[in-house]
């Protein structure tokens, strides 16, 4: 998974690990910093387009959306 962190001096970086280490920040930043990190959270662009579960079965009531 990608992490989004960003150093006290104001730099972003991304970050690749796995699920398991999402609380590891980067080892070093472009300054230099190796402390001083805080984790962001972005918006996702994860959209649901078509006839799929979301249309037909993730409804209040039951029925599909028309």
């Amino acid at each position: 998974m990608i992490y989004l962190w960003q150093c006290k001096c104001g730099i972003k970086q991304e970050v690749s690990r796995p699920a398991k280490d999402y609380l590891v920040p980067p080892d070093k930043c472009e300054c230099g910093a190796v402390d001083g990190f805080s984790k962001l959270i972005e918006a996702t662009t994860f959209v649901l387009n078509g006839d799929g579960w979301h249309a037909t079965e993730y409804t209040r009531t039951g029925r599909s959306i028309k």
